[in-house]
């Protein structure tokens, strides 16, 4: 069931990531959806299991909207590996404690992109495109606490957590 929900909460974000936020976006930037859902699975399920789920959750979404395919897969893949193995010293109940994860998977999925983009373009720096990774990283840090707030009430939740453990 743990999976179902995943896969789930996936098309989901990758739905409003590319309609409602890129509608919405601040100086051609929007925040990530996914690298949430990433960075909080990796939280309650450490690194391996965040590498796994974030190389899964960046490979669909590098087929749903068509990127460089591997680009967000490897992006995604090495957030969740950093935020599961940054969990030391934090207490999970902690608002710090998704804050400085989300800022870490922002990060190091912006920083993939940006060096997986620059080998792709014959090692030429787009600044635009290090401005929008930037921006995008903080608008992911502003709705860390917000989003991890709504995280830990559901996972609180008796039904929701029989559910996920049911897997």
């Amino acid at each position: 069931m743990r999976y179902f929900i995943l896969a789930i909460l996936t098309i989901l974000a990758v739905f409003l990531n590319t309609t409602v936020l890129t509608a919405m976006s601040y100086l051609y930037a929007s925040p990530d959806l996914l690298i949430f859902i990433v960075v909080f699975f990796a939280i309650y399920n450490g690194p391996e299991k965040g590498l796994i789920c974030g190389l899964a959750i960046g490979f669909a979404e590098d087929l749903l909207t068509g990127a460089y395919l591997g680009m967000n897969a490897l992006g995604k893949g090495l957030a969740g590996f950093a935020a599961g193995r940054a969990q030391a010293g934090f207490y999970e109940d902690n608002v710090m404690y998704g804050l400085v994860n989300v800022s870490i998977g922002s990060v190091v999925n912006a920083a993939v992109i940006l060096i997986v983009n620059i080998i792709n373009s014959h090692l030429i720096c787009d600044w635009g495109l290090v401005w929008s990774l930037g921006l995008q990283a903080v608008e992911n840090i502003a709705l860390a606490i917000p989003l991890y707030f709504l995280f830990a009430v559901v996972r609180q939740n008796r039904l929701m957590k029989r559910l996920w453990e049911e897997s």
